[in-house]
Order: C-alpha cells, then structure tokens, then sequence
C-alpha cells in the first residue's frame, strides 16, 4: 500500500491507495518550521488500521524546507506505526505536481502561508524564499486573518461587519494576543479569521482581500524573471475561494491566471498512480 499526504499548516490530506481502490482521510496538519511539538492526531473516522500496511510514504508538507525538517516529519511519522520507504518534499513540489504534472510552469500556494516557485516538470527553483508568517506570507490565510483582526481591534471594520463578526467570534484581546504570541500553532489560528470573508457580500471585503493580493504579486510574482509570459497556477483554499479577486489583481499587473486547485491531493494521487 502506498501512502500519499499533502499537509499544510491547518490541514493535512491523506490517501490510501493499494491495486483496488483508494481510501480519503484527513486530519490536522503539521508545520516543522513554525509548529514545533505538534504530532498527527488521528479523529475517531481516522483508518488507523491502514498505516501498518504501508510500504511507501509520499509526503509533500508546508514548512518542509531542510534536511532538519525531513527528519521531523519522518520521526512522526513512524511514531504514528508507519514503516517503508519515505519520500518528504516540500508541498510546492506537491503542488507543482497537481497543477503541471511533467510540464514547466509557475506554481503559488495561497493557503494556511504562502510559496511560489518556478517548475522545470522535475524539479522547483524559487526567486524568493518562503518567510514564514510573522516575515512574510503575503496574500495568505494567515495574511488576511492579520488584516481582520486589525480592522476589528481598531474598529476600521465596517460597524455592520463588526456586529457579525462578534456573532461568529467570542473574543477578547487577552484570548487573541495569548493564542497569537504564546500558544502553538499561532499562524493557523490567524489564519482562521479569514474564513469571516467568505460569506460576506461587501466593498470593504473586496478591497482588503485586493490589498492582500496585490501585496503578494508585489512581493513574490514581479520580482521574478519572465514571470509575465507564463500562467500562473494556484494551489489552497484562499486562491480558490477568491478566485475572481485575484484573477483581477493579476490582470491588472499584466500575469495570467492558470488553474486554482483547493485541495492537490486528488491530483497527487493520479501522478502517483502513472
């Protein structure tokens, strides 16, 4: 049985694939760069049952970016009864892969964080390197989660929109400022907050979620060489639900919008199976 996962900082995508069929599963996920102590925990609908029958592992994970972190997520993972071979890459080589299979082309993940990177069909090379949350991560999850809670904390946030966010989030600023500076897995929890967008209809949303992109084509897409001449594949939750956004922040920087995949796993797991 071969095991496939795709992982970022807030969720981890798993599957299962013998000559028969192939099982779905998901779980928290896990960041060897910012979430230090984390370990996988397997929810009750988990198949537990499955990981002693692994004989090759295929782990593509945010915060994979050194020898060091291999190791973390290797130890994990024959912690949770895993054995065989391991292959742990970065999840821009996984999403690299999900998006252009053995073809070049440029690939951006917009999720939890987030990475661009150019793609040969074999290997990734980047311009810029990935900061991580608190340096850079522009126009991700955490990103926008960032901007709501400044705009909520410094009542710029529109007074109807505030009244809806205290409906949906029992804060306060000790809780938010304890969970963001002291506890684990700060930048998922930022990130969190972005879900507050995507069921609101309003101007003030449009303009925060243009201003986080733009930031993000600014940083990580202009400075790189040629970049104009190719499509522009995407990868994670927050380019997929504010597709038409960033289509236009693209557009008006001169790049072309390639495909957008929520989740690469399903992708991953075609690329494996040929």
């Amino acid at each position: 049985m071969i095991l496939v996962v795709e992982s970022g900082s807030s969720k981890a995508d798993w599957a299962f694939l013998d000559e028969k069929k192939t099982i779905f599963a998901e779980t928290a996920g896990i960041n060897p760069s910012t979430q230090m102590g984390q370990e996988f925990l397997f929810g009750s609908g988990f198949p537990i049952h499955l990981l002693s029958k692994i004989t090759q592992t295929h782990f593509y994970g945010a915060g994979v970016n050194s020898d060091e972190s291999k190791t973390i997520i290797k130890h994990l993972l024959t912690k949770s009864g895993i054995e065989g071979i391991f292959h742990i890459e970065s999840d821009l080589l996984g999403a690299a892969r999900a998006c252009c299979k053995d073809e070049e082309g440029v690939v951006a993940i917009l999720g939890t964080g987030s990475n661009v990177c150019m793609y040969d069909g074999k290997n990734i090379s980047q311009f810029s390197p990935s900061l991580g949350f608190i340096l850079g991560d522009e126009g991700s999850g955490c990103h926008l989660g960032k901007e709501v809670l400044r705009a909520y904390f410094n009542r710029t946030m529109p007074e109807n929109l505030i009244k809806s966010f205290e409906k949906s989030f029992k804060l306060t600023l000790h809780e938010t400022l304890q969970n963001t500076y002291k506890n684990k897995g700060s930048n998922a929890y930022i990130a969190s907050f972005a879900s507050f967008l995507a069921k609101r209809d309003h101007e003030w949303k449009h303009l925060l979620i243009k201003k986080v992109f733009l930031e993000f084509v600014e940083q990580k897409l202009l400075p790189t060489p040629d970049i104009s001449s190719k499509n522009i594949h995407f990868v994670g939750s927050i380019a997929h639900f504010h597709s038409d956004i960033l289509e236009e922040v693209l557009n008006s920087n001169g790049l072309r919008l390639g495909s957008v995949l929520q989740k690469p796993l399903e992708k991953l797991v075609y690329y494996h199976k040929t």
